[in-house]
């Protein structure tokens, strides 16, 4: 009896197509259309696309990171490039995307370099060869385009993407927009009139963050910054000594009025100094909250802002906590043991050791005991004499100890008995400056009071 055999059809290889662009002006449907054709050739079935337009160095671009996470949750089987410069420019991202790959037996394909995840240590090192390469002209393009922008910025040209509030671009060239640089020109004629930026921000509809951009901006008064930012290890660094040349626009505020403005350091404090009384304020995880407030209250804050706590909170948590410091106001806290006694005991037995010591002398002088045996007990004589003198040594530490306690005792009850008297906020932030050393959140409702007194 034959037994007809049945083929099963092969599983097609869910594929994934990633596509990177630097700039908007580059066209990625070519290299699109390439992967697709490479994808039907090798059957490969298509079921995710992603597309970038960023640099290559940057590894938080948007598809780039949906790519890695759909990797991470099997969502195909074959990753399909059409240059291996176009995953990445850095080095360490390309090895930790092919480590990835690889623990997650994903394959990495290149339409120029050929299939990348291969077990191949020749593939492998001509792979990394080539990965290098691509950080090396990343840094060299950077570069050019770099040494490019300073050229055209010392020719007067402004070359730094969109024009600033107060011009627009014609032909290449800063124009001064006619709407915005009377707007410019209110913002700077405020400040120097006493007007908080706040309020110049909420007048105009501008961001503080912007109209302070507009005050400190040189372009204003027809001049430019030549290599005012640079970037170092991958992250941009801001020159303080760049170099300043005249710029081919025209200026909108006069040098006298932007000097002006510029010097005027005022400082816009958000509260009082009696505002905040407690300082060195740490959370359970041990960062540092710093004051500061909105408006609706005030409250100590994280930088990472991972933790917040109002400020009547912690000032009646940190009050109650030392106002209750029972321990060190009790009369009955003095050491039941006499030190100043027990010194004098040890300063008996030192005399009488003393008193041993002569003897012995005495005796071996006179003949009636050997060098041997005069030895042996002076011997013992001296490491007593050490013993003693080391705990008298002892003793006094811990009268000179007890001295400060029942001093610091009877400063903490001052101050403890200033603080449940007082109502001057002022008063009692220099009362708690000196008191506390600094504050430790256990939770939003207890916390530890580390003291400079005790």
């Amino acid at each position: 009896m034959s037994v007809n055999s049945v083929e099963t059809p092969s599983i097609k290889k869910r594929a994934a197509i990633y596509i990177r662009e630097s700039t908007k002006f580059q066209d990625p449907e070519t290299q699109e259309k390439e992967c697709i054709a490479y994808c039907k050739s090798n059957g490969f079935k298509i079921t995710k696309k992603y597309r970038d337009i960023a640099s290559g160095k940057k590894n938080d671009r948007k598809g780039f990171l949906l790519m890695l996470k759909d990797l991470e949750d099997d969502e195909f089987d074959v990753l399909v490039l059409w240059e291996l410069s176009r995953s990445t420019r850095d080095f360490i991202t390309y090895k930790t995307l092919l480590e990835t790959l690889t623990q997650n037996n994903k394959e990495l394909h290149s339409l120029q370099e050929g299939i990348l995840t291969q077990d191949d240590i020749d593939i492998e090192f001509s792979n990394d060869i080539r990965a290098l390469i691509n950080v090396h002209e990343r840094k060299r393009v950077g570069r050019r385009i770099k040494y490019r922008i300073n050229f055209k910025t010392r020719e007067g040209y402004w070359v730094h993407g969109l024009p600033p509030f107060g011009y627009k671009k014609e032909n290449g060239l800063l124009v001064v927009d006619k709407e915005e640089a009377f707007i410019v020109k209110e913002v700077f004629e405020l400040y120097i009139a006493g007007t908080p930026i706040g309020d110049i921000s909420q007048r105009f509809n501008l961001s503080p963050r912007r109209v302070s951009r507009i005050l400190t901006n040189i372009l204003y008064i027809g001049k430019l910054k030549v290599n005012e930012t640079e970037i170092i290890n991958d992250k941009r660094v801001h020159n303080k000594d760049c170099e300043v040349v005249e710029g081919k626009h025209e200026a909108i505020i006069d040098k006298e009025t932007f000097l002006l403005a510029n010097s005027l350091k005022r400082k816009h404090k958000k509260y009082g100094s009696d505002m905040f009384i407690i300082s060195n304020v740490y959370s359970w995880n041990g960062n540092k909250l710093y004051p500061s407030c909105n408006k609706r209250q005030y409250f100590y804050q994280s930088k990472s802002k991972d933790c917040y706590i109002p400020r009547e909170n912690l000032e009646k948590m940190v009050l109650d906590t030392i106002l209750n410091f029972k321990f060190y106001l009790n009369d009955d806290t003095i050491n039941e043991v006499d030190y100043r006694e027990r010194k004098n005991f040890y300063v008996s037995e030192l005399d009488k050791n003393k008193t041993a010591e002569t003897k012995l002398l005495k005796k071996y002088l006179d003949g009636f005991i050997s060098e041997e045996v005069f030895e042996t007990f002076m011997k013992d004589i001296k490491n007593k004499e050490a013993t003693i003198k080391q705990n008298i040594k002892e003793i006094e530490q811990l009268i000179l100890n007890e001295n400060k306690q029942q001093d610091n005792t009877n400063l903490l009850r001052e101050y403890i008995t200033t603080l449940k008297n007082t109502e001057n906020r002022n008063e009692l932030k220099q009362i708690l400056t000196i008191l506390i050393s600094e504050v430790r959140l256990i939770n939003n409702f207890r916390c530890n009071v580390i003291t400079t007194i005790f």
